[in-house]
C-alpha cells in the first residue's frame, strides 16, 4: 500500500479521487442520504459512479452559483479541486472544494478586458476535458 488514502475506499468523492488535479464535473443527479443520524444532499456526476456529499461550505458555493433550488442544478457544471487549507475543528486537513466552472471569455472579448474586470483563471477555462480520474 503505498498511500493511507487507498486503506478506506468509499463510493463517495474525497480530495484524493481527484490525484492532485483540477476536474470538471457536470451535475446529473442529487439525492438525499441518511448519513449517521443526519439526512445530508449527495449529487451524482456524469462519468463517475461516485457521488459528493455536499458539506455545508461546498452546498453555500452551489447556492451562489446556481441558486437554492437543487433541481436548477441538474447539468451545471461544477470545477472540483483539491484545497489544502480545508479545516476540520482546529485542523488543516485538506479537501475538495467545488466552483462554478466558467467558460473562458473569447481572445477579442479579453483584450478589452479592464483591470477591475480581473483575469481569468485556469479554474474558468473550458479546457479541462477527459474523464475524471475516479
Amino acid at each position: 500500500m503505498a498511500n493511507i488514502d487507498t486503506a478506506f475506499p468509499s463510493k463517495y468523492l474525497k480530495a484524493h479521487d481527484l490525484g492532485g488535479k483540477t476536474v470538471k464535473l457536470k451535475i446529473t443527479g442529487i439525492n438525499v442520504e441518511k448519513l449517521g443520524e443526519d439526512l445530508r444532499p449527495v449529487i451524482s456526476f456524469n462519468g463517475t459512479e461516485k457521488t459528493l456529499v455536499v458539506n455545508k461550505t461546498n452546498a453555500n458555493r452551489i447556492t451562489q452559483s446556481y441558486g437554492k433550488e437543487t433541481d436548477d442544478w441538474i447539468g451545471k457544471k461544477l470545477i472540483a479541486y483539491n484545497d489544502p487549507n480545508v479545516t476540520f475543528g482546529k485542523d488543516i486537513v485538506g479537501g475538495m472544494r467545488i466552483k462554478q466552472h466558467r467558460k473562458a471569455a473569447a481572445p477579442r472579448e479579453l483584450a478589452g478586458r479592464s483591470a477591475r474586470n480581473g483575469p481569468t483563471t485556469a479554474g474558468d477555462s473550458d479546457d479541462l476535458t477527459g474523464d475524471p480520474p475516479f
